[in-house]
């Protein structure tokens, strides 16, 4: 009988060789696993050693990048910081001063909370993913209370303008340089001899003298030869809620006519002895826009001192 030729893939498939199989089977998958794990090695190192001219320059870029994010955010928090200052300032200073509603804290977080877009911070990754996400947000805050404080500064000026316009025509300048004779108040009058209400203030003045207004507003009237008060003018402080009348005078400023605005100091008219007079005098009242005559006095008591007194006299006559 002839020997039969050795069939080696039928021997290996034979149950007596499955552990020889298994093992070889074993054996290559280790190897493949290995050779896949050198090969990501070396692709890692030759991504290392890469020092193409344009890998270096993105690396470079990007660490440029996140230095001047940072110094973004910093200077971003020293704004911030300045703000919160000014919004301090606004709140206990400013609205006390201008007689302002406070802003409630409820609306002041206006610029507090939130969540900042995420489609700029995407682009990035790492670091920088994150330094960006938080300089959007703080971003997105900060303009959120710089347009509320805006808002509350407008609104700030507008009050300061009424504040120093209601100041400057507060009838409280002296309105003329001489003592003052008679008071507000009951008196034996000088032409009748009787006992009357003096309605106002009388400052003994030579024929002539400058009479000034004392405070800014507009010729509200102005009156030739009146059988009591002789020539006169009437000032209206419309911003401070007053009228002033200056009374017994000579003859009005050559440049004052009725709807003209004056400022506080300006030369109206000048002293003298027209109307119901004894002397050369002026006669001063003070009313509110409903015409109750008021004692002149609590406003002349707040007259500045020479100094400021002589400025606003300068101030006046160069307008």
């Amino acid at each position: 009988m002839a020997e039969q030729p050795y069939d080696w893939y039928q021997d290996w498939q034979s149950p007596r060789n499955g552990v020889q199989r298994w093992s070889v089977w074993r054996l290559l998958q280790s190897a493949a696993v290995l050779v896949l794990l050198g090969a990501a090695a070396m692709a890692l190192v030759f991504d290392r050693l890469d020092t193409s001219p344009r890998k270096l320059s993105l690396i470079e870029e990007n660490r440029l990048l996140q230095e001047q994010v940072v110094e973004a955010d910093q200077l971003l928090t020293t704004y911030s910081e300045r703000l919160a200052q000014l919004e301090q300032r606004d709140q206990e200073l400013f609205r006390i001063m201008l007689q302002a509603d406070t802003i409630p804290s409820a609306v002041r977080q206006v610029g507090i909370g939130g969540s900042a877009p995420d489609d700029m911070a995407d682009r990035f990754d790492g670091t920088t993913r994150s330094i960006v996400r938080d300089l959007t947000k703080n971003l997105g805050i900060l303009e959120r209370r710089l347009t509320l404080q805006a808002s509350s500064a407008a609104e700030l000026m507008a009050l300061a303008q009424v504040f120093y316009q209601r100041t400057e025509e507060l009838p409280s300048l002296v309105p003329a340089d001489g003592p003052i004779i008679s008071v507000f108040g009951y008196r034996q009058h000088p032409v009748y001899k009787t006992r009357r209400f003096h309605w106002g203030v009388d400052i003994t003045m030579p024929i002539g003298a400058p009479v000034h207004a004392s405070g800014a507003g507009v010729i509200e009237e102005v009156v030739h030869r009146h059988s009591t008060f002789g020539t006169y003018v009437v000032i209206r402080h419309a911003a401070a809620g007053y009228k002033t009348l200056y009374a017994h005078l000579d003859s009005v400023a050559p440049n004052v006519w009725l709807g003209q605005r004056v400022a506080r100091g300006a030369v109206i008219a000048f002293s003298g002895n027209t109307g119901l007079s004894v002397a050369p005098h002026l006669h001063y009242e003070v009313h509110n826009l409903e015409g109750r005559r008021l004692n002149p006095f609590p406003f002349l008591e707040i007259d500045m001192s020479t100094e400021e007194r002589t400025a606003v006299l300068r101030r006046a006559a160069q307008q």
